[in-house]
């Protein structure tokens, strides 16, 4: 039954006006190609300007939601870093006043916070005012007391600037099995004390914080562009520097606390970025997100658009020619007689089909006979 309705609409459609030769471009044709062109310009301007608005508001819903996070992760980062710095001072000045007491002071911070495993005070050369470790970590991690304290001598460049009363915080991991984050601040900021207080903590707490949810990658920087927190726990452990991130550049050269920019990176991806610094350290909270993530549902929804945009324009093809088609046969009819007319044949079968303009005409040319 489809199909002989198909054949039929198929025979009907590809009839062609072969007995009519001085026809060149007959009216369904025209009325195809305005209904085409007007379809076509109108659902192409809609799809276009819905599509450009969409990204639009995605973007800046994106944007925002970047500067959102980077808010509430700098004030965790920060409150954080605060909190251990004041543990340390508290810590470090109980030991400094009370040096017979060191391992009695040093064993309750320990028992508050399992994170710590040293905290000390040093001279320029990095030489132990008062050093204590905790062993309860050293024997969890299997750490060796003389290993950890080798490793002090070499953070001496790392650590230097501290001497000159800012507060250093940098990625220790490298030298260790496990995430570690090393802050060097002076023992006094109203006076040159030539002590430093250095502590080495577990960064196990404030990478939870930065895992990846969602479209946004998130991370923390220190001031040379180290990486000190990371969705990828293989990074944090490599101390990468990501200097080469343009985002990275820009946070560092920026005169203001925060900003945010559309930036490509070396593999050709592009990024909506921003960034927030922290009035410590000069450490930074970075979240990125990649476009095609952002625009995937908006290029979803074109594709849609277009297919929706090629079934009208098919519709609308066949629903015209077909109207077209018993506009213009009436027409050849009357075209017909007139010739059969001219030719001197009177006797001719012609009856108006239709009840509009081409109705009226065949009757009026069939009262005239």
């Amino acid at each position: 039954m489809i199909k002989a309705y198909l054949k039929k609409l198929a025979s009907f459609l590809l009839k062609t006006d072969s007995e009519n030769s001085d026809l060149t471009f007959p009216i369904r044709y025209k009325l195809l190609l305005i209904t085409s062109a007007v379809l076509l310009l109108s659902m192409s301007g809609v799809i276009f300007l819905a599509s450009y608005f969409f990204r639009k508001d995605s973007e800046v819903r994106v944007k925002e939601n970047n500067i959102k996070i980077n808010e509430i992760l700098s004030l965790k980062v920060k409150s954080d870093l605060q909190s251990i710095k004041q543990d340390i001072q508290i810590t470090s000045s109980a030991i400094l006043r009370s040096p017979n007491l060191t391992e009695t002071i040093s064993k309750e911070l320990f028992a508050a916070d399992k994170n710590f495993l040293l905290v000390g005070a040093y001279d320029f050369d990095l030489n132990p005012k008062f050093e204590t470790l905790n062993y309860e970590f050293l024997k969890d991690y299997d750490y060796q007391k003389a290993e950890v304290q080798s490793l002090i001598k070499q953070f001496k460049p790392k650590v230097k600037k501290s001497f000159s009363g800012t507060t250093v915080i940098w990625n220790a991991s490298p030298y260790f099995r496990h995430p570690i984050l090393c802050i060097a601040f002076p023992l006094s900021e109203s006076k040159d004390t030539g002590t430093i207080l250095l502590t080495l903590f577990r960064l196990d707490s404030l990478l939870d914080a930065f895992q990846t949810s969602g479209q946004v990658e998130t991370f923390l920087v220190s001031e040379d562009g180290s990486v000190l927190a990371h969705p990828d726990a293989k990074i944090v452990l490599s101390g990468s520097n990501l200097n080469d991130l343009p985002i990275v550049e820009r946070m560092k050269k920026s005169t203001v606390d925060n900003g945010q920019f559309r930036y490509q990176s070396k593999d050709g991806t592009w990024f909506l970025g921003s960034f927030k610094k922290l009035s410590l350290g000069g450490v930074g909270v970075i979240s990125q997100v990649r476009e095609e993530k952002i625009f995937a549902e908006v290029n979803n929804i074109q594709k849609r658009n277009v297919y929706l945009l090629i079934v009208s324009l098919a519709l609308a093809f066949i629903i015209v020619y077909i109207f077209a088609k018993s506009l213009s046969i009436p027409i050849l009819n009357l075209v017909s007689a007139s010739e059969e007319i001219r030719a001197g044949n009177y006797h001719i079968t012609l009856e108006a089909t239709t009840k509009d303009e081409i109705g009226v005409l065949t009757n009026s040319h069939l009262e005239n006979l």
